[in-house]
């Protein structure tokens, strides 16, 4: 894996975070709750931090090490970790 490929998931992830942070501004948990076209919104960008995220080098992972790794990479598999009250639709 380049340093190339590295840098493309590392953007997709920023992007994601940045598309979470439009979909979420002026909104609450209530919202997600109450919104399913929202939640599913940022639902999908979480899966693709964590997609990303799993497809990054371990050399990228170790030049951070104070990220949570461990809690990211399970993003792509299961996205309640990330929102554990994401199933009240």
């Amino acid at each position: 894996m380049s340093n190339l490929d590295d840098a493309i998931r590392l953007r997709h992830m920023r992007d994601a975070v940045q598309e979470i942070r439009v979909f979420i501004t002026g909104h609450n948990r209530e919202d997600l709750k109450n919104n399913r076209q929202l939640l599913l919104a940022v639902v999908k960008e979480i899966e693709i931090i964590g997609e990303a995220a799993s497809r990054l080098s371990q050399t990228c992972r170790d030049c951070a090490p104070a990220l949570p790794w461990k809690n990211v990479l399970p993003l792509v598999d299961s996205t309640e970790a990330a929102l554990p009250w994401a199933h009240y639709h």
